[in-house]
């Protein structure tokens, strides 16, 4: 006969009007097996016919059977080994790995819950105990351990994390001395993250309060110890930066032992510290005592008091270095006046008759004036005739002047070739009258005179017309080759004109790159900057 019980607890932690933090443990139960002798077992008489008849069992049966054995014998057990095959499943999160010796193994697993809450990552080969429950895999037929906690056996687990994490934080460079801040020297305020209640802020406090009696000082108080108490010093570090009233930041504990300290170990205090708009101090523990906390600060000191006197400096001190550089300031002034009046006094001496010199310089002025003034109107009258000058030519040059010259040219051309067409034909037609009038006159011949008479006139006929229409072909033809030769007729094809300083640009040498050149174009002027120009066939 066995027995089963539960037991559950809860704990309410108080937190601020943004944080409730429940904790809710369930221990489920478990089986215990009563000692035969307490409780004497009832003869069964189908058990023996059971037995007697020898019935198989199926093995699922068997093995259920098994683990019940095994769980209600053995409970929660710690075994150490050396672990081997350590693997994380990807997916699940679950770990599975096998504990050995010299003459046996035991296969285990960590379900996901546990692995995350795992200080320090296991190896291949190193000595283990785990704390669990066996049972029996009953799908596989094996005997497991389901491991709930893992430490290494020999050097502590603590350790190991504090080395792996002050490793990895070093791979990341933010424990190099090139990304400390520096501590202000008199800071406006300072403020402090430790436990309300403990030691470490009263010596702080004095120490401040000692060095710098008008010192401001906040309080940004968390507990230093325990489980949970990692990320409530973190919290409490971002709570002080953000209020933004403090120049530097103290993070302070006293004396314990390492697992005291540990809170200070943990990666989420570190971050706090790294992403902190202010410098942070650390004193924490006594001189032997090093944290990651104190990797990643700014600046470290062996103490809680060693860090308050890191960060207030002694007002009497400060008072009396100020009085003496005031006094120091005071006579290098003097001394500065002295010698200002001591050369004042050499120049003035060295100076003759300033009003004469000053009268000549005025003198000198004005003549200078005059010949700038004189210059400035040559230069103006040489550009201005240059600019008439090109006026001229590009009026010569403007292609609706030259289209008219052209349109001219053209209708001289062509008046005298009508006149030279028209005399030629009034030629013919006295010739030809003549002819007819000789014909008139003389006697008639035979009919192959007049046939010869009127071939000829026929040729005459065809010679005129044929004249005539070359004559207005080679019109024709002029009158295309003068539109060809047309400025604004080779503008129309895409050709312009270039012009620098109202004068045309034939070459790529005649400009510069940085000159302002002026394009004509068929329709239009543009500006244009010269940025870079090439000579020759290229």
């Amino acid at each position: 006969m066995t027995w089963s019980y539960f037991s559950a607890f809860a704990v309410v932690l108080e937190g601020d009007s943004n944080t409730l933090v429940i904790t809710l443990s369930l221990v489920y139960a478990h089986r215990v097996a009563l000692p035969p002798r307490a409780l004497p077992r009832q003869r069964d008489p189908g058990a023996d016919r059971a037995v007697d008849a020898d019935e198989p069992k199926p093995v699922s049966a068997l093995t259920r059977d098994l683990r019940q054995l095994l769980e209600s014998t053995h409970g929660r057990v710690r075994v150490f080994g050396e672990v081997s095959n350590f693997d994380v499943h990807r997916v699940s999160g679950h770990a599975y790995f096998t504990l050995k010796d010299a003459e046996a193994q035991l296969r285990c697993v960590m379900w996901r819950d546990q692995v995350i809450r795992l200080r320090f990552r296991p190896k291949d080969g190193q000595e283990l105990v785990a704390r669990g429950r066996v049972t029996v895999y009953e799908r596989g037929g094996q005997m497991q351990l389901v491991a709930e906690a893992l430490d290494l056996r020999g050097e502590g687990a603590l350790l190991l994390a504090f080395r792996e994490l002050a490793e990895k934080l070093r791979l990341e460079g933010v424990t190099s001395s090139e990304q400390k801040r520096k501590v202000p020297r008199f800071p406006r305020g300072v403020g402090i993250v430790t436990s309300r209640d403990g030691a470490a802020l009263r010596d702080v406090v004095r120490t401040i309060l000692r060095r710098d009696p008008k010192a401001y000082i906040v309080l940004s108080a968390t507990p230093v110890q325990g489980a949970g108490s990692a990320p409530e010093i973190a919290e409490a570090i971002d709570r002080l930066d953000a209020t933004g009233a403090v120049d530097v930041i103290l993070v302070v504990r006293g004396g314990g032992s390492l697992e005291d300290l540990w809170a200070f170990n943990e990666e989420p205090v570190a971050r706090a510290i790294l992403r902190t708009r202010f410098p942070v101090v650390t004193g924490i523990g006594h001189e032997t005592d090093t944290t990651i906390a104190d990797l990643v600060a700014d600046l470290s000191a062996s103490t809680p008091t060693a860090a308050a006197e890191l960060v207030s400096p002694i007002r009497a001190e400060l008072v009396a270095r100020v009085a003496e550089l005031f006094e120091r300031a005071h006579g290098a002034v003097w001394a500065r006046l002295e010698a200002e009046r001591r050369a004042w006094t050499a120049t003035s001496r060295g100076v003759r008759a300033p009003r004469h010199r000053i009268e000549l310089e005025a003198q000198r002025l004005d003549e200078l004036v005059f010949r700038s003034e004189q210059f400035v109107l040559r230069a103006i009258e040489a550009r201005r005739k240059r600019v008439v000058a090109l006026d001229a030519r590009l009026a010569r040059l403007e292609p609706s002047t030259r289209l008219a010259e052209q349109r001219a040219r053209f209708d001289r051309a062509r008046h005298e070739l009508l006149a030279r067409t028209a005399s030629r034909l009034e030629g013919f037609e006295a010739s030809l009258r003549e002819h007819e009038h000789r014909l008139a006159s003389a006697r008639p011949t035979t009919s192959d005179a007049r046939a010869r008479l009127s071939a000829l006139s026929l040729r005459l006929e065809a010679a005129t017309r044929t004249t005539i229409a070359t004559h207005r072909q080679r019109v024709a033809l002029g009158a295309k080759s003068l539109e060809a030769l047309s400025p604004l007729a080779v503008l129309g094809r895409g050709y312009a004109l270039v012009s620098k300083q109202q004068a045309l640009v034939r070459d790529a040498a005649e400009v510069a790159p940085g000159d302002s050149l002026e394009i004509r174009l068929a329709r239009g002027i543009l500006g244009v900057v010269v940025t870079h120009a090439t000579t020759g066939e290229s």
